[in-house]
């Protein structure tokens, strides 16, 4: 995998490129299957890595919340065109990611429908309820490690708000609402992401996720 840069690629386009956090590339956050995802209770990720000249043991654990399936392509293709809107909106991102349902179907290649809209917003729910635990195996922006304390967990995503939802002060949301967890927010406003072609990553996506899992292994 290429280091993170700051760089601004000659090619970018406000939706073409957009910039992903290293550690869930690396990562398997997701599922590449929408078959029996609610006997996936989780992955372990874990190995060895070399930093500044030393070796250390490293292993990451990403579970589901019981009340919800793993999240599996769709999640993972819906996290995608968050990423696609954060990009647009500009980082340093201070806020919400904000979207109308119309223009996130777009952005997916799909039709949108209200069938559509019931099953991207149970795979926000089931991606919000991963639970992460890391012992040395997510990377921050200041290249230090990240370890989650004993008996805590790390999210991706912190709240979100559908639209005509109530938002934390009570007011009815005009729009939709998702707001990115502290640690994953500070990555992408502090420069530390890699550039993925999402074009690119869609039309391998509509192969086959392994194909776009390769992809993302290879930035």
């Amino acid at each position: 995998m290429n280091s993170p840069s700051s760089a601004e690629p000659k090619t970018a386009t406000t939706t073409a490129i957009i910039k992903a956090d290293p550690n869930i590339l690396r990562a398997p956050f997701f599922a590449l299957q929408n078959k029996n995802l609610a006997t996936i209770d989780g992955y372990t990720y874990e190995g060895t890595r070399t930093r500044n000249g030393k070796t250390y043991q490293f292993k990451l654990k990403v579970t589901r919340n019981t009340d919800t399936l793993y999240p599996g392509t769709l999640a993972r293709k819906t996290h995608n065109a968050f990423l696609s809107i954060a990009t647009e909106q500009g980082f340093p991102l201070d806020g919400p990611i904000t979207w109308g349902w119309r223009d996130f179907c777009r952005r997916m290649r799909i039709t949108c429908g209200g069938h559509t809209v019931k099953k991207i917003q149970d795979a926000i729910i089931a991606t919000a309820g991963l639970m992460v635990q890391s012992n040395d195996a997510l990377v921050s922006h200041d290249h230090t490690t990240i370890s989650t304390k004993k008996g805590q967990v790390a999210h991706l995503y912190d709240n979100f708000t559908f639209i005509n939802g109530r938002l934390t002060d009570g007011t009815k949301a005009d729009t939709n609402y998702l707001w990115l967890s502290d640690w994953y927010l500070e990555n992408l406003n502090h420069n530390y992401y890699t550039y993925l072609d999402y074009d690119l990553w869609l039309d391998l996506d509509k192969q086959s996720p392994i194909a776009s899992r390769l992809y993302e292994l290879s930035l």
